[in-house]
C-alpha cells in the first residue's frame, strides 16, 4: 500500500466521518454509512470553499482601494503584498474547487460513455437481428420464386395438354 494509501486510510480510520471495515482479505471497505458521511463531508467542503472565497473578495476589494488610498509607499508597499497574498489564497481555492467539479464532470462523461457503450451493443444486437431476418425473408421469396416458376410451368404443361385433348376430341369428330 502506497504511502499516500496508508496515510488516507490511518485518517479514514481515526476520523469523525465514518469507519473502514476490514475484510478477512485485508482490504479496507467503507461502510455505506461513511460513505454518507463521507459524501456529506465532501459537500460541506465544497460550500465552505465558496463561502471563503466570497469572504476573501471582500477582503481583497477592502485592501486594493486601501492600497489605492494610500500615501505612503511603505503602506501602499504592505496593502499590496495583502493583494497578492489573498489574491494567491484565492487562486489556491478556486484550482482545488475547479478540480473538484473536473472530476465531477469526467465522472460524468465517463457514465455517458458507459451508457453509449450499453446502447451500441443493443443496437448492434438488434441490427443482427434484423439482418438474420433479412436473410431469411430472401430465402423465403427465393423459396416463393421457386414454387411461382413451378406452378407457371405446370399451368403451361397442363394448357398444352387440353389443347392437345381439346385437338383430339375434334380431330376425332372431324
Amino acid at each position: 500500500m502506497s504511502k499516500i494509501k496508508k496515510t488516507t486510510v490511518k485518517r479514514l480510520k481515526c476520523s469523525k466521518y465514518g469507519h473502514l471495515n476490514q475484510a478477512a482479505t485485508g482490504k479496507y471497505s467503507l461502510s455505506l454509512f461513511s460513505l454518507k458521511r463521507l459524501t456529506f463531508a465532501f459537500l460541506k467542503t465544497q460550500r465552505t470553499r465558496e463561502a471563503l472565497v466570497k469572504r476573501l473578495q471582500r477582503r481583497l476589494e477592502i485592501a486594493e482601494k486601501e492600497a489605492d488610498k494610500a500615501e505612503d509607499p511603505a503602506v501602499k508597499a504592505e496593502w499590496s503584498r495583502l493583494v497578492a497574498f489573498i489574491t494567491q489564497t484565492i487562486n489556491s481555492l478556486l484550482k482545488a474547487y475547479d478540480a473538484v467539479r473536473f472530476n465531477e464532470d469526467m465522472q460524468e462523461l465517463k457514465s455517458l460513455i458507459k451508457e453509449c457503450k450499453q446502447l451500441r451493443e443493443e443496437l448492434n444486437g438488434e441490427w443482427e437481428e434484423l439482418e438474420a431476418q433479412k436473410q431469411d425473408l430472401e430465402l423465403h421469396r427465393k423459396e416463393l420464386e421457386r414454387r411461382e416458376n413451378e406452378l407457371a410451368y405446370r399451368e403451361a404443361e397442363l394448357n398444352r395438354k387440353l389443347e392437345a385433348l381439346a385437338k383430339q376430341q375434334t380431330g376425332g369428330r372431324g
